[in-house]
């Protein structure tokens, strides 16, 4: 998200500045129970659970979102609500691992060919 530096609307930075303050980021952390800010400031919950949860990222570092990038680059097929489906299912043992996992590898091979594969294929026709 950005702001046209020649645009005529100081609320549109004034509003960005906010999404980005530490209390735009408790408010959204507080606000909504399992979604946490990804930003860098110290915040405060007020359920012990979220705490917990969160205290697990000065454990490890931030991970990327799986369905992004690459996943999510073909727009016959909406990685993202694949994802969730196959792991609602999975955690309300609908799926085992091995089923939420052949799930998901069945919608990708639809369409994404990872480059490894590709540069295999391309060594192996030339030779």
């Amino acid at each position: 998200m950005g702001v046209n530096p020649k645009g005529k609307t100081a609320e549109a930075t004034k509003f960005l500045e906010f999404m980005t303050s530490e209390d735009f980021a408790t408010m959204y952390t507080q606000g909504l129970p399992g979604f946490f800010s990804l930003s860098d400031y110290k915040i405060k919950f007020d359920d012990p659970l979220a705490s917990t949860f969160l205290s697990w990222r000065q454990q490890c570092s931030s991970a990327g979102r799986s369905s992004y990038r690459k996943l999510q680059a073909n727009a016959d097929i909406n990685t993202e609500n694949e994802l969730w489906r196959v792991t609602s299912g999975l955690l309300q043992g609908k799926f085992t691992a091995q089923t939420a996992g052949d799930e998901i590898q069945k919608g990708l091979d639809k369409w994404y060919k990872p480059m490894g594969a590709t540069a295999t294929m391309a060594a192996t026709a030339t030779k």
